[in-house]
């Protein structure tokens, strides 16, 4: 039980370390968002728009090429 308990608290410390890597992480994807629509002049929702339009192709391609492998 003890192992257990321990091993429950590693995985919620992992957790938590890795949510506040996804959220340092998003936090720098939207100052490069700012940054590039500034200098671009694109909106931030025309930026996001084809950031996930971009990322889903991405996607897309690589699960078609495991697909094939």
């Amino acid at each position: 039980m003890h192992k257990d308990l321990e091993e429950q608290q590693l995985l919620d410390h992992f957790a938590g370390l890795a949510m506040h890597a996804s959220l340092a992480n998003e936090e720098l994807r939207m100052a490069l968002i700012q940054d590039s629509r500034k200098e671009s002049g694109i909106s931030v929702t025309d930026y996001v728009a084809i950031d996930a339009y971009e990322t889903a192709k991405a996607m897309l391609k690589a699960r078609k090429e495991a697909n094939n492998a």
